[in-house]
């Protein structure tokens, strides 16, 4: 049986591109990180603040966010059903090239905009993008209007409203009353 031949002929090929994929792309460590690392892979919310959002801001915010009130706020988007205990991690990072300075809040909890979660994603967005506009001194840089980000910031200031009778009925049971 004969061997094939194409990994030593691909090999250069695939190393520097490596070298080139590594140099391109840098990988950063957030400013501060309040709760575990590890959460910072899972799902998360996040949102652009200003150069004056402090590191103690996003400690501020770690204690929101883990608060017992938190947690009382987040009850009013599911349905009447106990909020499961959630674990939270908060970091803040630097600007880069193509995106804002910005707050990640991680959970530990499979939260969906599809399905049952759906509202309490949006409530949890909603209750950290209040508590977030309370912490930061300053206005972000906006996103670029018509961006993801952009688009994303702007519903995140609206509450959502959940009409629990059509949770399971597969239809937009979750509007956004106040929006324009």
């Amino acid at each position: 049986m004969k061997k094939s031949s194409w990994p030593l002929l691909y090999a250069p090929l695939l190393s520097a591109f490596g070298v080139a994929a590594c140099a391109t792309y840098s990988f950063k460590s957030p400013e501060a990180v309040y709760g575990s690392r590890a959460l910072l892979n899972s799902g998360s919310t996040s949102a652009p603040v200003s150069d004056q959002f402090t590191i103690t801001a996003a400690g501020d915010l770690y204690a929101v966010v883990t608060s017992s009130g938190f947690a009382k706020e987040l009850a009013r988007y599911n349905c009447g059903e106990t909020v499961p205990k959630l674990t939270y991690t908060v970091a803040l990072w630097s600007a880069e090239p193509s995106r804002p300075r910005r707050i990640q809040i991680a959970h530990d909890s499979e939260l969906s905009p599809v399905g049952k979660t759906r509202c309490m994603l949006y409530g949890f967005e909603y209750q950290v993008a209040k508590a977030v506009t309370h912490l930061d001194p300053a206005t972000p840089k906006a996103p670029a209007a018509g961006t993801f980000a952009a688009d994303q910031r702007q519903r995140s200031l609206i509450e959502p409203s959940c009409n629990c009778a059509q949770r399971d009925s597969g239809t937009g049971w979750v509007t956004f009353p106040n929006s324009q």
